[in-house]
């Protein structure tokens, strides 16, 4: 049998920052999609600034988020000593 890798679960601190973060991604997300729902091919190359930079800012907030989740748990493991 295939030995199975155990990860250590989050500590409260940094489940409780991406309970809060991850639902504003997927609102910024779904924001993105119904904003470019309705467009033709000339309306979405007319407004591609706006919509890269929308992609841009979620693709940011992701990579905060998750550095903020991993951080928070990394510093709390570390200084408490341990999971």
């Amino acid at each position: 049998m295939i030995n199975k890798i155990k990860a250590a679960p989050l500590c409260r601190g940094a489940e409780m920052i991406a309970r809060i973060t991850l639902p504003m991604i997927l609102i910024e997300i779904a924001y993105i999609f119904f904003f470019t729902r309705g467009m033709n091919a000339y309306e979405l190359t007319a407004h591609i600034d706006i919509v890269m930079k929308m992609i841009e800012d979620t693709m940011s907030s992701i990579a905060l988020s998750l550095g903020g989740v991993l951080l928070f748990d990394l510093f709390f493991k570390k200084n408490t000593g341990g999971g």
